[in-house]
């Protein structure tokens, strides 16, 4: 057989271009796309079914990045807070310059978070079956096991990262005042 009729990953017959076995599918001379495995995901993550929908639009808006943190990327979680308490600061400084900058500035969050809302749940879900495919090839036989008892309880990621966005916060405007 040819080379191209082989999975890159596991050597098994790619049959219309898809591998059965580690269910990847082959893109046009640029390498694999990842498919998402929904039984895997729904193992991994509780709320896989509200994210794959994005259900939960309204509190990926009003969260932003912080959003990811809920559902368990707490490092996603913090650099979109360190990135929101930035864009308040800017909003800050904005606003004591003209008014028409500043409803522009407006605009442009709101763009932004309205992007996070469409995009972050995502974005997760990708950032999942990455590794689920890890623990796939770390634990070949009981993988399944290891997914079960890997839900992380986001509402405590989810209030970390907001107490720790409200402090950066306090600390930006106590700078800025003194």
């Amino acid at each position: 057989m040819l080379e191209e009729d082989r999975c890159k990953k596991c050597g098994a017959k790619l049959v219309h271009g898809q591998c059965f076995n580690c269910k990847d599918l082959k893109v046009i001379e640029k390498g694999y796309i990842m498919v998402i495995d929904k039984d895997d995901q729904r193992i991994y993550n509780k709320r896989f079914e509200v994210m794959y929908n994005n259900k939960d639009f309204i509190w990926s808006f009003v969260l932003g990045l912080m959003y990811a943190s809920f559902s368990g990327h707490i490092i996603i979680g913090v650099c979109g807070a360190l990135i929101d308490v930035l864009l308040v600061w800017l909003f800050s400084i904005i606003m004591k310059a003209d008014i028409f900058i500043t409803i522009v500035f407006a605009g442009c969050f709101l763009i932004f978070r309205i992007i996070c809302g469409l995009v972050l749940n995502v974005v997760c879900i990708q950032v999942d079956q990455t590794r689920i495919n890890k623990i796939k090839v770390k634990y070949r036989k009981g993988y399944k096991r290891v997914l079960k008892n890997h839900n992380p309880d986001g509402k405590i990621y989810l209030v970390s990262t907001l107490i720790l966005f409200v402090f950066l916060l306090c600390g930006l405007f106590w700078f800025e005042l003194s």
